[in-house]
């Protein structure tokens, strides 16, 4: 009785997956009848007018989670300043796409970008957290830059084409100065970490 309770776990694992032998198309299930199994090809992610406002917002929520994360681990006061100025940026510009979609009734949908994004932030978050000092310092603001840069080239290449909405244009419009401006600082704080002491 002992000896067949440890394999069990492995009667399982063998019966679950002599259920999915088959060919890409089709499977059996248990028992033996044939069924069509999901196509796991990528399908294409579908981005309109309320995907797009979600992702900025998605964007904007990073930002502000990582400065304020960086506002209380920083040890750098230049550092300590920038996460706190992208914090607040970022908050503010999150409240003018709530605005703007109350006033054109669209409704920000998720989707995969923003899953995307969200992910990413997680292990960022994760591996920041692992650093403390200096080393979280230049962490964080190489990381920063680099997420500016992202949704900058993110807006410019993609985002921007796919609305004709004008209060959507003029929001991307009015973001933009303040990614370019974010990541030209975080630039300036990048050189002088990289600068020979």
């Amino acid at each position: 009785m002992r000896f067949s309770s440890r394999l069990a776990p492995l009667a399982a694992v063998l019966f679950l997956c002599s259920c999915n032998r088959g060919n890409d198309r089709t499977g059996t299930n248990a028992t033996g009848d044939t069924i069509p199994q999901r196509d796991t090809a990528a399908q294409p992610v579908q981005i309109g007018e309320p995907q797009i406002l979600h992702i900025l917002r998605t964007g904007n929520s990073i930002e502000s989670d990582l400065g304020d994360m960086a506002a209380k681990r920083a040890i750098d006061a230049e550092v300590r300043r920038y996460a706190q100025t992208v914090a607040a940026d970022h908050r503010a510009l999150n409240q003018i796409i709530d605005s703007i979609a109350t006033s054109i009734r669209l409704i920000p949908a998720d989707n995969p970008v923003s899953a995307q994004m969200r992910a990413e932030s997680d292990t960022t978050r994760a591996n920041l957290g692992a650093t403390a000092g200096g080393d979280f310092d230049r962490a964080y603001i190489t990381h920063d830059a680099q997420l500016h840069q992202s949704m900058l080239d993110r807006i410019d290449r993609d985002l921007i084409r796919r609305t004709q909405r004008p209060e959507i244009l003029q929001l991307m419009d009015r973001l933009r100065p303040a990614l370019a401006a974010h990541l030209q600082m975080a630039r300036q704080i990048q050189g002088r970490f990289s600068a020979p002491q």
